[in-house]
């Protein structure tokens, strides 16, 4: 499995863990594909990244799209509001899963490292927001509970990688 695949695999298992509304879905972590649109401005900055993940039985599910903008320190920044999903969710799932989309563009390189951080200080107001830093607090842990819904080998491979990261 290559990093993409790797890293769409690591985003449903978030998704299903904070987004699921379809009764009895089992993902297949192994055979996940993610149908994605990356839109870059004239300029080649990413603006726009939308997709959906593809199931064995063709179903699309989690359907989503993040808009981005520059922001003052020249690097592409998005907000909660920007985050599209087709679920209803609570403020602490859309948290989640917004960070999870964030990780995800770091994990294919269309956004540079540290982005999940810098997201982090953005929406939480550099720790001021309460309601958004709370939900932030949780969300490596969240990662972590999301590996391990991830087949073993590719659990302890990602999180290996995290560890390592984290590091």
């Amino acid at each position: 499995m290559n990093a993409q695949d790797k890293a769409a695999a690591f985003l449903l298992a978030k998704l299903h863990r904070t987004v699921n509304t379809i009764c009895n879905f089992q993902p297949d972590f192994e055979n996940v594909k993610l149908l994605s649109q990356v839109m870059r401005d004239e300029g080649g900055k990413l603006v726009m990244f939308s997709g959906a993940l593809k199931a064995v039985n063709g179903w699309l599910v989690f359907p989503f799209s993040l808009t981005l903008s520059t922001g003052i320190r020249g690097n592409q920044v998005s907000g909660i509001r920007q985050h599209a999903l087709a679920a209803r969710t609570t403020h602490d799932e859309r948290v989640l899963s917004f960070l999870s989309t964030i990780d995800y563009l770091v994990a294919v390189g269309l956004l540079p490292e540290g982005s999940v951080g810098e997201h982090v200080l953005r929406i939480t107001r550099n720790g001021e927001l309460a309601v958004n830093k709370e939900s932030c607090a949780g969300y490596r842990a969240f990662c972590t509970r999301a590996a391990k819904d991830l087949p073993y080998d590719l659990s302890l491979e990602i999180l290996g990688e995290a560890q390592a990261v984290a590091a």
